[in-house]
């Protein structure tokens, strides 16, 4: 695993966020959580306010891996998907439920950005880092 420094953090309902020196945002959603419109408008409107319209790239896991948008708020992303920069997104899975929730997210919000789904924290470091270096 690399180094890097946390610049920014924050916490939300849903999330822990932290801007990194290596130019990703780690987003840790919290135990067995279920983010609603607002919720979400409120995780994108702190990625704005933390990266200052700089491109990053942006990792979710979880804790247990049971983060869920509800109805409301896969109509706000579908609605919203340029709503923050980001250069790619990856997102950490734990199951294979989580990988087709992951996978069904993709094909619903299509915001034209590189999206990748992976099995640990380290792959999607690595991912993030390659496209990083290609831009």
């Amino acid at each position: 695993m690399h180094s890097y420094t946390v610049l920014k953090k924050a916490e939300t309902q849903s999330a822990l966020i932290e801007v990194c020196s290596d130019k990703i945002v780690r987003v840790l959603f919290k135990k067995e959580v279920e983010i609603n419109a607002r919720e979400l408008k409120n995780l994108f409107d702190n990625y704005n306010d933390m990266t200052e319209g700089v491109d990053f790239a942006f990792i979710y896991h979880s804790e247990d891996g049971t983060a869920n948008l509800n109805g409301e708020a896969k109509k706000f992303a579908k609605l919203n998907p340029n709503y923050f920069h980001k250069s790619c997104v990856a997102v950490v899975v734990k199951s294979l439920a989580q990988r087709i929730m992951a996978n069904f997210y993709l094909k619903t919000v299509r915001s034209g950005t590189p999206y990748q789904v992976f099995n640990t924290i380290i792959e999607a470091e690595k991912w993030c880092l390659d496209l990083l270096k290609e831009a």
